[in-house]
């Protein structure tokens, strides 16, 4: 069926053998591997890694000190609390506030006018994404009308008034750290807000309510102690080689580098959507290769602040969202101080480099502007971070969206398998798709596909129903035609929402 591989030089075993492989050493890749090793199956894992070391898209440290996860999110949590990690809680300070920074003034609330359209189609959005069930029954033209329609549209035929839709944006944007929303399919929007619990809470985590904490030593201790314990569990760990090819038959998959070739029973790409069309895979399939293309890396910069003391009148920490009409550098900033901290911390994105942008309002002018002082550029440090490991992943901001287009196009990724290739990345997740929560989900789910495929007798019956759960159940090789019909591993009930649509398609 697939290659085939007389060469010597791929049957015979050495030690370049292994039962599984995994390409990518970010959080996705590095949980895979922990959670298939600590069964101690004898099963041999290495980890191929790009880079000189682990993390992947995770900050560097100086920067994933400042990320914050929330008690809401169950897979970090969880797995902070088995690598016995320390945290931190955010500082509480009376007064918090959100500015909206238009092109007419910032406002700590909705204009009066414009509140109620804005309100409804936020509420709409909430609503829609809670009320997504996993559902057999549902219309494939349902479906697929909602993947085909980019968010920008959806908005411009239910929201009248041109600024009510600019303030929608804003808050659409900061769930899902993308400014152009023609870019966004609504299906994949109302899948990521499922995950969230709706957009509010979405919003709510972004942003960071009281159950925000820090973890001690940054997000890259979670990476490290990964590697610590993969390497007791003797996992193989090799750096700076760039996967250029995968080939696989009945028996075999081959990986190859510029420097080896590999052999495995399984293997995981573990890197985001937006680099699998760096890998070579033979033989190929054509749906695999549209799917490819679909997500786009979302361009921002991300950026750290600290003051000694706040310049501000009102002494309370503010979070800003800005509006496209501001033509402001920045997208949004929020308020990262820890509790044992001596320092004010603020973090956000931009929309490109503050020292080098010059067509839009700088960070500080916007920041004096929205926090009616002229002293917020008075800072102890301030620090940028705009560059992944590759040219096509630049940016701060660690999440892929996925564009509007046919629902043939689209795969059901987590738990699946293209004859011996799992797809793992945070994009995938059920609970919170595109963050560092839904990269450990994702992680730890391939890896129960995997052990489920060829050691089921070491999972727990909890461990085997969360697969269920969590749609990743199909582990044999199945046809992309099957696979199509599902997004992200939700099959919509969208009658209502979708009565709306042509309800307002009719009134314009």
């Amino acid at each position: 069926m697939a290659a085939d591989f007389a060469d010597e030089e791929f049957v015979r075993e050495d030690a370049n053998d292994f039962d599984v492989i995994i390409v990518g050493a970010g959080l996705t890749g590095l949980t895979c591997a922990y959670n298939i090793l600590q069964k101690k199956t004898g099963l041999s894992v290495l980890i191929i890694e790009e880079n000189n070391e682990v993390g992947g898209r995770i900050l560097p440290k100086a920067f994933s000190e400042t990320y914050h996860a929330n008690f809401l999110q169950e897979h970090i949590t969880d797995l902070i609390k088995t690598m016995d990690l320390n945290i931190d809680r955010r500082k509480i300070i009376d007064m918090r506030k959100r500015i909206l920074c238009t092109n007419y003034r910032p406002s700590q609330n909705l204009p009066k006018y414009y509140g109620a359209e804005v309100y409804s189609f936020l509420q709409m959005m909430e609503k829609e994404a809670i009320a997504l069930k996993l559902s057999t029954n549902t219309m494939h033209n349902e479906i697929e009308h909602l993947a085909e329609t980019s968010v920008e549209e959806l908005l411009r035929k239910i929201v009248y008034f041109s600024f009510a839709r600019s303030l929608c944006r804003a808050y659409i944007c900061s769930a899902c750290a993308m400014r152009n929303l023609n870019d966004i399919s609504v299906l994949w929007l109302l899948s990521v807000l499922n995950g969230a619990l709706g957009l509010f809470n979405r919003l709510r985590i972004m942003f960071g309510d009281n159950n925000r904490y820090f973890i001690q030593g940054g997000v890259t201790k979670i990476a490290h102690k990964l590697l610590k314990n993969i390497l007791r569990f003797y996992g193989k760990i090799r750096y700076a080689e760039v996967v250029n090819e995968i080939k696989f038959n009945d028996d075999r998959v081959y990986v190859l580098t510029e420097k080896n070739h590999f052999r495995c029973e399984l293997v995981v790409i573990a890197v985001p959507p937006p680099m699998h069309n760096r890998i070579i895979i033979k033989p190929s399939s054509q749906c695999l290769l549209n799917t490819q293309i679909l997500y786009i890396p979302s361009k921002n910069v991300f950026f750290n602040v600290a003051y000694k003391n706040l310049h501000w009148n009102d002494n309370s920490i503010k979070d800003v969202v800005t509006t496209w009409d501001s033509n402001s550098n920045l997208n949004i900033v929020y308020d990262v101080t820890r509790s044992n901290s001596e320092r004010f911390m603020l973090s956000g994105f931009l929309a490109e480099p503050d020292s080098t942008q010059t067509n839009r309002k700088g960070l500080f002018n916007t920041l004096n502007q929205c926090f009616e002082t002229i002293d917020t550029s008075k800072y102890l440090q301030y620090k940028e971070y705009n560059h992944f490991s590759n040219d096509q992943m630049k940016g701060g901001s660690p999440m892929s969206v996925m564009m509007p287009t046919s629902i043939n196009s689209y795969i059901n990724y987590m738990g699946t398998t293209f004859e011996r290739i799992f797809f793992a990345s945070s994009e995938y997740a059920t609970n919170w798709p595109g963050t560092i929560d839904g990269a450990i989900e994702v992680g730890k789910m391939t890896a129960y596909s995997i052990l489920y495929r060829i050691r089921p007798q070491v999972l727990t019956s909890h461990e085997i129903a969360s697969l269920k759960f969590e749609g990743a159940r199909q582990i044999e090789p199945v046809p992309f035609k099957i696979c199509a019909i599902q997004y992200l591993g939700l099959m919509l009930n969208v009658t209502v929402f979708l009565s709306f649509m042509k309800t307002a398609y009719i009134s314009t």
